[in-house]
């Protein structure tokens, strides 16, 4: 036997694998790129305040990477664009935004009491809501 007759084998392989590498890759910076841009809006630093130990806010921004993360799951299950990867992502953010604003308004002083490590339950709140924000915009891109 010789290396030509595996190539087709080593090809199948192969193909998927750098797909889900470029994939991974995009997903990361586009999280990344998300979370930044949150985290600059919010009225306190996130990790500064998370590195200090304040629960409220750790819970409040976990849940706001799951409301990111579960829109591109999806889109990476139920497509095969990158293009369609970065316009959920962005929809993603735009909904993390809107429930950003909605609490800020419906809930004045809350984020303040976060900051001052008052509390964890709004922190617990803040992050189920942008955990089920981001599942609404992952059933909106469902076929």
């Amino acid at each position: 036997m010789d290396i030509q007759s595996f190539l087709p084998a080593l090809q199948a392989v192969l193909a998927p694998a750098s797909n889900a590498v470029l994939w991974l890759f995009v997903s990361l910076v586009l999280v990344v790129v998300a979370i930044r841009i949150y985290t600059a809006i919010t009225p306190y630093d996130d990790f500064r305040l998370i590195g200090d130990g304040n629960s409220a806010v750790a819970y409040a921004l976990s849940g706001t990477l799951v409301g990111l993360v579960i829109p591109l799951f999806a889109v990476i299950i139920h497509t095969g664009k990158i293009s369609d990867l970065v316009i959920w992502s962005t929809i993603a953010l735009l909904m993390q935004l809107v429930l950003l604003v909605a609490e800020a308004v419906t809930f004045p002083g809350l984020r303040r009491k976060m900051a001052e490590g008052k509390c964890d339950a709004a922190g617990i709140w803040l992050g189920a809501m942008s955990a089920s924000g981001g599942a609404l915009v992952a059933a909106c891109n469902i076929p």
